[in-house]
């Protein structure tokens, strides 16, 4: 008897899409692929549902829609839009009429992520493999709002329901809800991971590293950042010029005030976000900002509005926090916070008085101050130079990424380059800093690319010092080493 090869699909965050992914796949092979669940799935529109006073003429309609390849079938279900398994009956009579049966084996209720009860997952029974899905666009969010199963999230990752998921509790949800479980109860089948709903490249990348059980150290956040952001507390003219610069230096902008008449779209460059509201209410806008590249600049119009913002931003991370003001009134105010309970290593990190010591004295010249200042601090640090293409990019293909630099090399840490074809033809978004090392990135990752789901995270490193650098073309005297992460759709 013809068995088809049975693929239980299970987490949450992406397995319908998973799915449909996987039935492309099959059917570009010329295989006959039976989409069914055995817990419940979303009707689609060309989905065949059994009739129960009928089952034949439900049987016949869907080894007709088998014969030409693909079939989603389920049986009526009370939830609105939903089917439900099969019935035995029909499932003996339609699964050998099958090559591949992908099957959706856990619910999510629209969830990113999950920890499974103890009744889930539901395995189609003779499950050759198992596929755990789960969204990676959970991290960063609270987990209020991405769980399903929310208590035995909270209770698996000890945290509070408005706790920020990180990376690392999806990779923990995946390992201890799924794997280690599912591993013992089904040796013989194969169990893999696939990251699930991914909204920029660096989560990716994170979904790559738990499939292949790789360290997330192997990368680093800051190099997927794109546009840091200036976010500024008060609307005076100093504001409003550090804003301009802001701009021009292609920063996100952001100001805040408390007084209608400053606070106004017209007083500031065009895409500036403008907020108006007591500074009291700092803290809800602050969570929106991504700390380790926000850059905060405290220029309100009088120190107790100066204290009240820095307080609220002392408690969250940053790239850069400058406080204007004098010396003698910037020594009282950090005094005040130290008093407070603030530490001096907190207090030591705010950059009082603002900006870099040039003599300046009208706003236009203290707004350069500013600005050179944060360049400096900004400039100091590992920043990437990943362009918006780059981090947003959704084409399957090899990411290429500096993680170590020695010497002189054309290229610094965190640069990166995106290869893949489209129409059988290479693409490149990106650079690693071209010449023969650039060329012989392209032709590994494409060799990867060549692989499919078989290419595994490559390192490799590229010696420019020596006769390996002779025989690229470079002369640069340094060397670095490059990781090569295959990313699925």
């Amino acid at each position: 008897m013809h068995k088809p090869l049975i693929i239980s699909v299970v987490g949450a965050g992406g397995k319908t899409t998973h799915i449909h992914r996987l039935a492309e796949k099959y059917l570009k092979q010329g295989k006959k692929v039976l989409v069914i669940t055995t817990t419940h799935m979303y009707l689609e529109k060309d989905t065949i549902l059994e009739l129960e006073n009928d089952m034949e003429t439900s049987v016949g309609r869907m080894k007709d829609a088998l014969a030409q390849g693909f079939c989603m079938a389920g049986s009526p279900c009370e939830e609105e839009r939903k089917m439900g398994p099969l019935s035995d009956h029909v499932t003996e009579q339609i699964l050998p009429a099958a090559d591949v049966v992908l099957v959706e084996a856990d619910g999510a209720k629209h969830r990113l992520i999950k920890y499974p009860d103890s009744t889930e997952p539901v395995i189609y029974p003779g499950s050759s493999e198992i596929h755990i899905v789960m969204g990676m666009a959970a991290a960063g969010k609270k987990c209020r709002d991405v769980a399903h199963r929310t208590e035995k999230v909270m209770q698996r990752l000890g945290i509070k329901e408005d706790t920020v998921i990180r990376e690392e509790d999806i990779r923990t949800l995946v390992r201890y809800g799924y794997q280690e479980p599912l591993s013992s109860r089904y040796p013989d089948a194969v169990i893999r991971f696939v990251p699930g709903v991914c909204e920029n490249l660096w989560q990716r990348v994170m979904g790559e590293c738990i499939r292949e059980n790789v360290d997330f150290s192997i990368v680093r956040p800051e190099w997927f950042y794109t546009r840091p952001h200036l976010f500024i507390c008060g609307c005076g003219h100093v504001a409003g010029k550090v804003a301009v610069m802001g701009q021009f230096l292609d920063f996100q902008v952001t100001v805040m005030d408390d007084r209608e008449e400053f606070a106004n779209k017209k007083l500031f460059p065009k895409d500036c976000e403008v907020i108006c509201d007591s500074f009291e209410n700092l803290t809800h806008y602050l969570e929106e900002c991504k700390g380790e590249s926000t850059y905060y600049v405290v220029v309100t119009r009088g120190h107790k509005a100066d204290r009240q913002c820095v307080e609220q931003i002392l408690k969250r991370n940053y790239a850069y926090l400058g406080m204007i003001g004098s010396k003698i009134k910037v020594a009282k105010t950090l005094e005040i916070l130290r008093n407070e309970g603030y530490t001096r290593e907190q207090t030591d990190s705010i950059h009082a008085p603002i900006g870099l010591k040039i003599g300046s004295q009208t706003p236009e010249e203290i707004a350069v101050s500013i600005a050179a200042e944060i360049i400096q601090e900004k400039n100091a640090k590992q920043i990437s130079s990943m362009s918006a293409e780059l981090s947003t990019v959704r084409e399957t293909g090899v990411l290429c990424m500096i993680t170590e630099k020695y010497g002189s090399a054309p290229r610094g840490i965190g640069s990166g380059m995106f290869v893949y074809r489209e129409a059988g033809r290479e693409k490149i978004i990106g650079s690693v800093g071209g010449g023969s090392v650039e060329h012989a990135a392209i032709a590994q990752a494409l060799e990867l690319y060549d692989q499919g789901e078989a290419a595994v995270i490559t390192e490799k490193e590229y010696n420019l010092s020596d006769r390996e650098g002779g025989e690229l073309g470079m002369i640069c005297g340094g060397g670095v080493k490059i990781v090569f992460f295959p990313i699925c759709s």
